[in-house]
């Protein structure tokens, strides 16, 4: 399924398939509701002939240089969101300049970080859990599984305790 049921926060909403910690950009967009890389590429076409001279080479770097602010944008969105929640992102190739792909990791613990999503979950009131004791028996899950199935609620934490969406800190790092 994808992340195709992120809105309620499963990965794999109907599925025995246990959910992965890894994520990659184009996952890492969807989850926290911006753009992805390839619409960003697609609207920018314009800007990359005049920017790149009418040269294949400059619209190359014109293309590689709005890459490096998406990239750099949206991994500063996430690491913010993710940490807010008790979560880091490491990245699977730790030589690359700008990763594809990164390992969700809790920042204390597993526990610590299903606490902070109950907290969220709690605090927009689709559901309650009177604990954490609580949250994880009503899947059952271990304390990553619960994490890792209800990422989706991360992007909803200022729903709960204010501040500007995900997607509002993109931009904002983004038109920098």
């Amino acid at each position: 399924m994808g992340l195709a049921g992120l809105m309620l926060g499963s990965f794999y909403r109907g599925s025995k398939k246990q959910p992965s910690e890894f994520i990659n950009l184009g996952q890492l967009a969807k989850l926290l509701e911006i753009a992805p890389w390839d619409e960003i590429d697609e609207m920018n076409a314009d800007y990359y002939a005049e920017a790149g001279g009418g040269t294949e080479e400059g619209e190359a770097e014109a293309g590689a240089e709005l890459f490096s602010k998406y990239h750099d944008a949206l991994t500063s969105t996430a690491d913010e969101v993710f940490g807010e929640s008790g979560l880091v992102l490491v990245p699977r190739r730790k030589a690359e300049k700008r990763p594809f792909e990164y390992k969700i990791a809790p920042e204390k613990s597993w526990n610590d970080a299903a606490a902070r999503i109950l907290k969220t979950i709690n605090g927009i009131g689709m559901f309650e859990f009177r604990g954490l004791k609580e949250f994880l028996d009503s899947g059952p899950y271990t304390a990553r599984q619960a994490v890792l199935q209800h990422l989706g609620y991360i992007r909803r934490r200022t729903d709960v305790y204010g501040g500007p969406s995900p997607s509002r800190q993109f931009e904002n790092d983004f038109n920098r």
